[in-house]
């Protein structure tokens, strides 16, 4: 009986023997039919992704007065290079990076509102605008960088130019600038159109305007002097103060170089620091602003 028993117990352990070596080889057996599967896929996605009408050949530029097309494009080239898991290339028509190309371009000086569309399966169209220097935004210090800003006080370029030039200087106290800051865009509007009526009324070069943390404004004259301004008064009233003093009889001899400073920060009185062609000394002078401006005794 124990002789049977061991020759039943023999069978058992070859037929487990048996499946698991069964098993094992199926095993085998799918992994490797995975393995061709994931290998033929592979091989047929970098076959079809590689056919020359599925990929972007021709890049066409368009846009902006002074900004290189060869730049732009190749910056494009560059990011269309390569592929995609070593498989797919990034040229194919249907995957190409759109983000990335936008972004590299918009990273372009003076390069703004980037449109980027393919006109058909081989060609991808890159067109843009540019940003016109409207005026310099310095950075407030001694030797500090001077950028160009648009109309909207958007720093879009570092510019060569610090001093002189006829675009005009804006500086923000205590703050240095950097490409893509932007000024107040309320007070730069309302600053930059006082300082221009000023220009082609009243004939004084505004050279800078600098913002103070206090709300107060200096326009500083070319050639010498200042005009104290407030940045919360109402632009037309500061102007008409402004400009009752200056068309008076009693300082109608200001110019450019002759006087330090007039202050018009105040919606009743006027402030005028004038420098003395004879002394070291200066005077200040409180004129009222109701009427014609005269300088009080």
């Amino acid at each position: 009986m124990q002789f049977g028993k061991k020759k039943e117990q023999k069978k058992t352990v070859h037929r487990r023997r048996d499946t698991r070596e069964k098993t094992f080889f199926i095993q085998i057996l799918i992994g490797f039919v995975w393995i061709l599967a994931v290998c033929t896929l592979l091989y047929g996605v970098y076959y079809i992704t590689h056919i020359p009408r599925y990929l972007i050949e021709q890049i066409e530029v368009e846009g902006g007065k002074t900004i290189s097309h060869d730049e732009v494009r190749g910056k494009v080239e560059s990011t269309l290079r390569g592929s995609y898991f070593l498989v797919i290339p990034r040229r194919f028509t249907y995957l190409y990076p759109y983000e990335n190309v936008v972004s590299v371009v918009e990273a372009t000086p003076r390069v703004k509102d980037v449109v980027v569309r393919k006109t058909n399966r081989n060609t991808l169209s890159v067109s843009f605008d540019e940003y016109l220097p409207y005026a310099l935004w310095c950075g407030d210090g001694e030797g500090s960088d001077c950028y160009f800003i648009d109309e909207h006080g958007y720093a879009f370029d570092i510019s060569p130019l610090k001093n002189g030039g006829t675009l005009m200087r804006h500086m923000v106290e205590g703050k240095q600038v950097k490409r893509g800051m932007k000024l107040d865009a309320q007070v730069f509007e309302t600053m930059e159109q006082l300082a221009h009526r000023i220009e082609d009324t009243l004939d004084f070069r505004i050279a800078s305007i600098l913002y103070k943390e206090n709300g107060d404004v200096e326009f500083n004259v070319n050639g010498g002097g200042t005009f104290y301004v407030a940045s919360k008064n109402d632009p037309e009233l500061t102007y008409e103060n402004l400009e009752a003093v200056l068309t008076s009889e009693a300082y109608s001899h200001l110019k450019p170089g002759n006087f330090q400073y007039v202050d018009v920060r105040f919606e009743k009185k006027v402030f005028v620091n004038e420098e003395l062609s004879n002394e070291n000394a200066t005077s200040t002078s409180e004129v009222a602003t109701s009427t014609q401006a005269e300088p009080n005794n």
